[in-house]
């Protein structure tokens, strides 16, 4: 029973997901004819305003390898010319755990160098960076905490320890977060005490409630945020709640005039058309000032990176529309002429701040996406022109504002760090026989668990071999892979295109067909640029005669169930995706829209549900779902939802078809309130297919990081490496017991992990 609950899909996948809900009339469904549809519409008005609302949408725009490659030049060259004295006038660099700039009043301002060598250490697996960190948090906790918790002396005309406090807390705890893998539990331990101690610094001396100014009040709740992060403490998390609400909403009696004002109301939820800033005093009372209307955005986007939180992404909308007529887009500079801090005229700053792409990135701002790579040009040059310059200002947003990007635009990278051990080892496990007693083994082109009559629920780990040899050039893997299709191909192929014989209680090939093919068309794309032109001949000749079955069969016009029809234009997409056939592109057509919005008349109840109607034609602020009959009529089921997900995931892969990515968000944010983000379990409680109350299964799906890494999902991006190592859990512990379920899925959802771009 544990191991139900662990892997959950895993064993359903293979066994009831795949049977059909009509029982003895699964015969009779694969052998329908195709079904006419009504009027011009292939789908009805359902798919038509699916199809509609997409219209001119652009999809996520996300890092690409220059931007990655220039922050990372640029803060390794600040770390390495920032600690080396260049000749005994140089004020600059890094003796006995401080960075020395000349300007050495404020230790905090002094950090920021150590923040980027603990995100070049993370990311960059860069020993020489991991040791400054190491050495400028160890100096900093011990020559700087106080014993009430607190961070001092003050700085300058700062009257009390609480800014010193906030501002330094949140340079070290962006370390940890990053580091965590890289430190022993001692340090780990000691690091989290500092920021706890700070943080219950700042709730008992009555900072959450006091209005400073905006950009804080706004640090101050970062500062819970994080440690919230790194305890996973309620009082933190109540203390969070606390300084948001504060920092947008305060006591207008007491603290008239302070807090968010909203210039331009938005529509959207998440604040992408309005406009706004929280309020900053220079002396006369509380208004707009640009320039720390820009700082309050890099604060916003480093909370953001912390914990995805929608009502940040928000904040960052309004902050970043505000500022943003100020912005010169060619020399990336803002006016901040007339501000309540900033009252001269003419006066202008560069603008470095991170939330420009941050937004573009992970929030949707198709708009900003064009001008990320200019700004971060810009940015390079900013900061390596100060490097010729003593300029403590740029210490401090050397570690906040390109830190915060390349800890952003390298996340994907890091998140996934454990998905090709996984897979590799998987497959050596999988494919070796332990002793003569052990039912999983290789032979033959063969994975045989124990269970092996379904021939196709046993091909994931060659859809896994063929992910690691095209991710790594593995020669072994290359070969189980090219064994593992060969074999199917030459045994289960029939004369008619399909492939059999059908599994369990399934009466025809259909199903049998589609899934073997999608596992077949992923290994094809994946391995193309290693296989022989004859080898990428037969292989494209069987998934093209399963695709031209699924056709003649009138599968894609029968609506089995909303994971089988989802699949059926997967299969459709593969083919297009190998052939560029015209034909396939129609089928796909065809498909996706009967999968969305089959002819009411025909199949009353079927097809997509959607529960919160999305206003953003990506469909990230919306839910849904396609429905699946258990034998009670169509309805939802949230398990096989998940199997939904990860078939557009898959589907998005392939073709980037902004219809799947909607897809994918209307069936995230339809499962994500089952979601225990601690264990990730789904709690599948209810569903047609799975009524049980009470039941629980693991949430193993590629959905929650694909879209975070590719659909700008920046609220679901904190979640991903938890997710991961829990997944790295899962299916390491499926391999010491006989799991069918767990060979189809080693192919389905790591394995999609590791070919995401």
């Amino acid at each position: 029973m544990k191991a139900v609950v662990a892997i959950g899909w895993l064993v359903i996948t293979a066994c009831v997901l795949l049977a059909s809900p009509f029982g003895s009339t699964v015969a009779f469904a694969a052998r329908a004819p195709a079904l006419p549809t009504a009027g011009s519409s292939l789908a009805g008005d359902l798919a038509g305003d699916f199809a509609g609302d997409l219209a001119g949408s652009a999809l996520p725009a996300s890092p690409t390898a220059s931007d990655r490659a220039r922050l990372l030049s640029l803060l390794s060259d600040s770390v390495t010319s920032l600690s080396v004295q260049s000749g005994p006038t140089d004020p600059r660099y890094f003796s006995g755990g401080g960075w020395l700039s000349g300007q050495d009043d404020c230790f905090r301002c002094n950090i920021g160098p150590g923040v980027a060598s603990a995100a070049l250490a993370a990311r960059a697996g860069d020993a020489t960076a991991l040791d400054l960190a190491i050495q400028t948090f160890d100096q900093a906790i011990a020559t700087h905490r106080q014993p009430d918790g607190s961070f001092g002396p003050p700085y300058g005309t700062e009257t009390g320890p609480d800014i010193q406090t906030m501002m330094f807390a949140n340079e070290l705890a962006t370390a940890p977060i990053a580091l965590t893998p890289q430190l022993d539990p001692g340090r780990i331990q000691a690091w989290t005490s500092a920021l706890t101690g700070a943080a219950d610094f700042l709730i008992r001396n009555g900072n959450l409630s006091w209005y400073t100014n905006g950009n804080i009040v706004l640090g101050n709740t970062l500062t819970m945020a994080l440690a919230y992060r790194v305890t996973a403490n309620p009082t933190y998390e109540a203390a969070y709640e606390q300084a948001l609400a504060f920092a947008l909403t305060p006591d207008q009696v007491r603290w008239p005039g302070y807090g968010l004002v909203s210039t331009v109301t938005p529509t959207f939820s998440d604040g992408s058309d309005g406009a706004g800033y929280l309020t900053e005093s220079g002396g006369s009372g509380p208004g707009y000032d640009p320039e720390y209307t820009g700082l309050q955005a890099d604060m916003a986007t480093r909370l953001f990176w912390v914990n995805g939180d929608p009502r940040v992404l928000r904040l960052m909308n309004l902050l970043m529309n505000q500022i943003r007529p100020r912005i010169d887009t060619t020399a990336w500079t803002l006016d901040t002429s007339g501000g309540s801090r900033h009252q001269d005229q003419h006066r202008i700053v560069s603008f470095n701040s991170p939330v420009l792409a941050v937004l573009a990135w992970e929030g949707g701002r198709e708009d900003l996406a064009p001008l990320a790579s200019s700004q971060m040009a810009a940015i390079d040059q900013n900061f390596r022109y100060a490097l010729t310059v003593t300029d403590i200002g740029m210490y401090y947003n050397l570690g906040s504002e390109p830190t915060s990007l390349f800890l952003v635009a390298t996340q994907s990278t890091t998140d996934r760090a454990p998905v090709l051990p996984l897979l590799s080892d998987a497959v050596n496990s999988l494919s070796s026989r332990s002793g003569p007693s052990d039912p999983r083994y290789f032979i033959g082109g063969v994975w045989l668990s124990g269970q092996d009559d379904c021939f196709r629920c046993n091909i994931g780990p060659g859809v896994a071999a063929a992910a690691v040899a095209a991710s790594t050039g593995d020669r072994l893997a290359f070969g189980l892979a090219v064994l593992t299709f060969d074999q199917a191909i030459a045994t289960h192929r029939q004369a008619d295109g399909s492939f059999g014989p059908p599994a369990g209680t399934e009466t025809s090939d259909d199903i049998q067909t589609m899934m073997f093919a999608n596992e077949l068309g992923t290994a094809l794309i994946a391995l193309t640029p290693q296989l022989d032109p004859a080898r990428i001949q037969a292989w494209t000749s069987a998934l093209t005669g399963a695709a031209d079955f699924l056709i003649r069969n009138g599968n894609l016009s029968w609506y089995t169930n909303g994971n089988i029809v989802l699949g059926n234009a997967l299969t459709m997409a593969l083919a297009y995706r190998v052939t560029a056939n015209a034909t396939y592109q129609t089928a796909y057509e065809q498909a996706l829209a009967f999968a969305i919005g089959p002819d009411p008349q025909l199949w009353p109840g079927y097809g997509l549900v959607l529960t919160a109607t999305p206003n953003r034609p990506d469909g990230r602020d919306g839910a849904g779902y396609l429905t699946e009959n258990g034998g009670s009529g169509p309805g939802y089921d949230a398990e096989a939802t998940s199997a939904q997900a990860d078939v557009a995931t898959q589907l998005f892969l392939v073709n980037g078809d902004p219809r799947a990515l909607r897809l994918m968000n209307l069936f995230m944010n339809q499962i994500r309130p089952r979601i225990d983000t601690t264990a990730w379990t789904l709690d599948t409680s209810g569903g047609t297919r799975h009524p049980q109350p009470g039941r629980s299964v693991g949430f193993n799906s590629p959905v929650l990081a694909v879209l975070a890494w590719q659909g700008g999902r920046g609220d679901l991006a904190p979640l991903v490496s938890s997710q991961i190592a829990m997944i790295d859990h899962n299916f390491r512990g499926a391999l010491t017991y006989t799991n069918t379920g767990m060979y189809y899925n080693l192919g389905t959802e790591p394995t999609t992990l590791l070919l995401s771009p």
